[in-house]
């Protein structure tokens, strides 16, 4: 008899040959990989797990050079990249997870029995297999694993078949275990996402969801599953439109108490997504969404001989200028908004405000950052995205952000392209008075700050367009904002 001392193992292993009782299981788990006339050579180990503590030189010491292959194959197995002593997280106990999972607290009573687990027991040990490998981001299971997984079954339901649950070398189809990890391993990530939307639900909505159990996830269309499948679908797809209004609508009184951003929800993505701007924002604030569009031309011409009679700045009465050439000409009625708009800078004067990174000092938002910071006028797209990029890094220096803004491109005096942009988005709108709109409205469906330079000319919108409670306390606190409703 030779004796060998392993200092990696529990147990010290002998030389012996191996009995026809495996109580360890290691026999059966080495023929399972094709190397079982060498179990003998482990009889003493305790349990199949006092194998995943070898180290290689354990191997050589005990494996004799007359198995060269199947030293190998051995190694291979116990020490590769994706084996099990190297991922020891995928190793587990199957009578552990067993006890603590709430359907299948009774298995342990049948373990006696002589005979096989009924179809609906046997589905629940998969599924108690398949939740671990998914709960340890294990998705893809090699042979090793799946031979492990067998002894574990094997040694608590003797009466079960190998080949029901994976494949052997007399029947090449997948067993049960396999097909279920085949399929899981497809939607994974969908899997991941899902059950993260369930928690918030059964946080924040008061909704009681299993978060537990993976199986009928998919299997219902009510309450809190429905809801998860609803808003996965809008955070993963830019469209088409229809669908997206339907379920937006379907679960607004849950997506109003989120912390709504266009980077986690791909339908605002899409060529439309500003539109389901609007319908939120609508839904917020009882249809108060066309306000702007439906009373500006009104406004217009009350607010033009105010501005033709109080503006000082050069820059605003230019624009004011380019309005009545553009009037009596009538080439282009979005030009006209877009000039009133620009003149207004010059009667809603910037103010005074501080810097969020150099608080010690004050900084005036000059006249034309407050024109430029509301609608900017390009010349190409490409313009577009080197204005973005320069606007963000002036904000970044601030330590702001830059908030929703107006792109527009004219020629030969009409509007050939109006853009807006929202948190890293752009949207191709028809007309100024909507690209305005949708930059209002995203102010509060993302919970976004106005650009301090143009803040006053927002805030003039917000309280006589919209007549919105937000700031109340604030709404008036420039006296140029107020001086101009009392004279309209």
């Amino acid at each position: 008899m030779t004796r060998y001392n392993c200092n990696n193992c529990k147990s010290v292993i002998f030389g012996i040959k191996m009995t026809e009782n495996d109580e360890s299981g290691i026999f059966k788990f080495l023929d399972d990989i094709g190397i079982g006339n060498i179990a003998h050579l482990f009889a003493n180990l305790k349990n199949v797990s006092d194998m995943y503590e070898l180290q290689p030189k354990d191997v050589d010491d005990l494996v004799s050079k007359e198995f060269i292959a199947e030293k190998l194959i051995l190694r291979k197995f116990l020490f590769t990249s994706s084996s099990l002593i190297v991922n020891k997280r995928v190793a587990f106990n199957l009578k552990q997870l067993i006890d603590e999972d709430p359907k299948a607290r009774y298995f342990p009573q049948r373990q006696e029995q002589t005979k096989a687990l009924d179809k609906d027991d046997s589905n629940r040990i998969c599924t108690i297999i398949k939740k671990f490998w998914l709960s340890h981001d294990h998705t893809k299971p090699g042979n090793e694993d799946y031979a492990f997984a067998w002894c574990q079954i094997q040694r608590l339901f003797p009466m079960e078949s190998k080949s029901d649950y994976i494949s052997t070398s007399t029947s090449k189809k997948r067993g049960k275990l396999q097909e279920r990890m085949y399929y899981a391993t497809k939607s994974f990530k969908k899997f991941k996402k899902k059950k993260e939307i369930l928690m918030e639900i059964s946080c924040e909505a008061d909704v009681t969801v299993d978060v537990q159990d993976d199986d009928q996830l998919d299997s219902s269309n009510d309450g809190g599953q429905g809801l998860s499948d609803d808003v996965l679908f809008l955070k993963e797809n830019y469209g088409p439109l229809e669908k997206c209004q339907v379920l937006w609508e379907k679960h607004f009184q849950y997506l109003k108490t989120q912390d709504l951003t266009i980077e986690l929800f791909k339908c605002f993505q899409g060529e439309d997504g500003h539109k389901l701007i609007t319908m939120h924002f609508n839904m917020l604030f009882e249809n108060k969404g066309d306000r702007l569009i439906l009373n500006f031309f009104k406004f217009k011409e009350r607010v033009v001989p105010i501005l033709k009679k109080n503006l000082k700045n050069e820059l605003c009465k230019e624009f004011l200028q380019k309005f009545h050439s553009g009037g009596q000409t009538r080439r282009d009625e979005n030009l006209s908004v877009y000039y009133v708009l620009q003149s207004l800078h010059g009667y809603l004067t910037p103010v005074i405000t501080a810097s969020k990174k150099i608080t010690k000092k004050t900084v005036r938002a000059t006249m034309v950052n407050s024109i430029m910071y509301f609608i900017t006028e390009v010349k190409s797209v490409s313009e577009i995205n080197t204005k973005i990029n320069q606007y963000n890094e002036n904000k970044k220096a601030k330590g702001e952000e830059l908030g929703p803004m107006v792109f527009i491109i004219i020629s030969n005096e009409q509007l050939e392209k109006c853009v807006t942009y929202i948190s890293g988005q752009t949207y191709q709108v028809p007309s100024v008075l909507e690209a305005i709109s949708i930059c209002f409205q995203a102010h509060y469906v993302f919970q976004k700050d106005y650009n301090e330079d143009c803040k006053v000319v927002w805030r003039f919108i917000e309280a006589y367009f919209f007549q919105m409670e937000k700031d109340q306390q604030n709404l008036w606190e420039h006296s140029s904002i107020t001086n101009l409703i009392k004279l309209l």
